[in-house]
């Protein structure tokens, strides 16, 4: 595919599911009908284990702070730049924090 030049190449005026609860965000009363909150799109695991790191860190202190950054990139400069602002900024305020993101 070539690369894309806006979003709107990949939003549907028919039909847009879009992967978040509605008790994270309350539907925008702007939006057309065809936006749909579905809730988070999840795969089931019956044998999941949470990685050692992230059960040692949750459990060692108040709970934390998460900054979900959805799926953006920070393979660009730029973009790398915000996340290093992000990283610096809780590093200042004292809390706890996971930072979500691709």
């Amino acid at each position: 595919m070539k690369p894309l030049q806006s979003s709107d190449e990949i939003i549907s005026r028919k039909l847009n599911l879009i992967p978040i609860s509605k008790y994270v965000l309350e539907r925008n009363t702007y939006w057309e009908e065809h936006n749909i909150l579905t809730g988070y799109w999840y795969e089931d695991e019956d044998n999941y284990i949470s990685d050692e790191r992230r059960v040692t860190f949750l459990a060692s202190g108040e709970k934390p702070i998460v900054l979900s950054l959805g799926a953006m990139s920070f393979e660009e400069k730029s973009e790398k730049e915000k996340l290093d602002m992000f990283v610096k900024a809780f590093g200042k305020s004292g809390y706890r924090v996971i930072i979500q993101g691709f």
